[in-house]
């Protein structure tokens, strides 16, 4: 079937009675691994797109997918027709000519403000209207916008939600996921599966920050270090990477990214007025209200979104009316031998191994075997950690005479003091520049390069992690807690658990008793 170019209303192509429809396509994959959909030299009109394998629920894909079949609006790219065959369920799209907004940003990295505000109020005017029949997109990214001519086409409407139903949640056998990391909304990235509009309206805000700042809000190593982000860390205002973005379209892009739903755009046309219109503007309380006005939202934020992560991890949990997971296989590995009797681990980001063993500190490369002997000291050494950037180690002695804090370089040389006669164990070294340690007198923490000690919590608590970009601390004893470094402000969030660490995958980890 051959359609002119500039013809917008493209048509199902006919299908022979009692036959079924079948099609041809190559899928082509684009940066992070997203599937291009219905663009490019590679596809075949009408493309097909691979769904899950045979065992998936047939019944339950075509049902979802049948109402986005039913969405006609100039800047949704239709669904032709969908089915199942050899043991694939498939839906089928038109070819369109031109490039995916991934295409076109991978190589120039950066649109005009003119141009990304016309895309973002175009995708938004086709969002507002999905919603409206009840359709959520779920993965609005720059794969899923399509250019043809400079008008933007919406794809993939309504099918992540389709495979899901499908897969009975199971995406990783499908090789499609809910979403991709760099724009999901925080109530996405937390699996939540009651998703509102808004959280297609957070995902376009993503979409619109990297075609004017050239990169997403969030951005990490691995999708877990992005989750991570954006469950944690507020995005830089895009006037930072871009000055020449107007106020009203930097308000929007701020509103938009706002990490409570309720916080931002009512509906996607609501965005999509507040970006076509200069007098548009946004408070929030980084830009308007007291000091104590700004401690308190932190606060509030930083308990809602760790509340968030807390009963995401509760409803992954697996309860007794749910089918468990076959057991995974377990991978069990030695270390060498270290010997002595009294020895304190801990691991750097690049995989080396420090042992605290007696009045011994040793060192393990991700490399090497063995353990080789780092520092002696003359004291029983006690805790021990990593700087951020692996260049120094930071221990601790103890005993009635011997306690102190210390660091030496993780290339050996000089021993450092830092606080003489103070005991000091469960040691953190935060990219803030403060070392966190627990002593008789509470919470402490001191400069990396010494200076005077700061009491954050009278309690006597262990550290764990920082949280929120350094402005929140991990605490155990007496439950799980999370200390708001500037207001001093605690809340517990767990009522039994000791070593609390942060998890990259967006939980808190921490053991118990039971």
């Amino acid at each position: 079937m051959r359609r002119s170019r500039h013809d917008h209303s493209p048509r199902p192509p006919e299908r022979r009675p009692g036959r079924p429809l079948r099609h041809r396509a190559r899928a082509r994959r684009g940066r992070h691994g997203d599937r291009v959909p219905g663009a490019g030299p590679e596809a075949q009109p009408p493309g097909r797109h691979q769904g899950p394998q045979a065992g998936a629920s047939a019944e339950r894909f075509l049902k979802e997918i049948e109402t986005t079949a039913n969405l006609q609006h100039p800047h949704i790219l239709p669904l032709f027709d969908s089915g199942e065959a050899d043991g694939f369920l498939y839906y089928v799209m038109p070819y369109v000519e031109g490039e995916t907004l991934r295409d076109r940003l991978d190589r120039e990295t950066q649109l005009g403000v003119d141009e990304a505000v016309g895309i973002a109020a175009d995708v938004a005017d086709a969002l507002d209207y999905a919603h409206r029949q009840g359709v959520i997109h779920r993965d609005i990214k720059p794969a899923n916008i399509l250019l043809q001519d400079g008008r933007p086409l919406v794809a993939d409407f309504g099918i992540a939600l389709a495979v899901s139903a499908a897969g009975g949640g199971r995406m990783t056998e499908t090789g499609l996921s809910l979403g991709t990391p760099y724009y999901m909304s925080p109530e996405q990235a937390t699996a939540d599966r009651d998703l509102t509009p808004r959280s297609d309206v957070y995902s376009l805000g993503a979409v619109l920050y990297e075609m004017l700042a050239g990169e997403p809000p969030h951005t990490g190593p691995t999708g877990q270090a992005v989750v991570a982000r954006i469950l944690a860390e507020d995005a830089q205002p895009v006037t930072r990477a871009r000055k020449s973005v107007p106020p009203h379209v930097a308000a929007a892009v701020r509103k938009a990214l706002e990490k409570l739903p309720a916080d931002r755009f009512e509906s996607a046309g609501a965005f999509a007025d507040a970006l076509r219109d200069p007098g548009f503007r946004y408070a929030t309380a980084d830009t308007a209200g007291s000091r104590g006005g700004r401690r308190y939202g932190r606060a509030a934020a930083l308990l809602g979104w760790l509340a968030a992560v807390v009963l995401a991890g509760a409803a992954l949990w697996p309860a007794g009316n749910r089918v468990r997971p076959p057991p995974a296989p377990a991978l069990a590995f030695e270390l060498a031998e270290i010997g002595g009797d009294y020895a304190t681990l801990a691991i750097t980001d690049d995989g080396t191994v420090l042992a605290a063993l007696d009045n011994e500190i040793r060192v393990r490369s991700p490399s090497a075997l063995a353990f080789t002997t780092l520092h002696t000291d003359p004291r029983q050494v006690d805790g021990l950690a990593s700087s951020p950037d692996g260049r120094w180690i930071v221990f601790s002695t103890f005993g009635d005479a011997e306690a102190g804090l210390y660091k030496i370089p993780a290339a050996g040389g000089d021993v450092v003091t830092l606080l003489d006669a103070t005991s000091a164990d469960n040691l953190v070294w935060g990219e803030d520049g403060w070392i966190y340690f627990r002593s008789m007198g509470g919470v402490l923490r001191i400069p990396e390069n010494g200076g005077p000690v700061d009491t954050l919590l009278a309690a006597v608590r262990a550290p764990g992690d920082l949280l929120d970009g350094g402005r929140a601390l991990l605490l155990t004893g007496g439950g799980v807690w999370v200390l708001d470094l500037e207001s001093g402000d605690s809340v517990r969030v767990a009522p039994d658990g000791r070593r609390a660490r942060w998890s990259p995958s967006g939980h808190v980890l921490y053991t118990h008793a039971s």
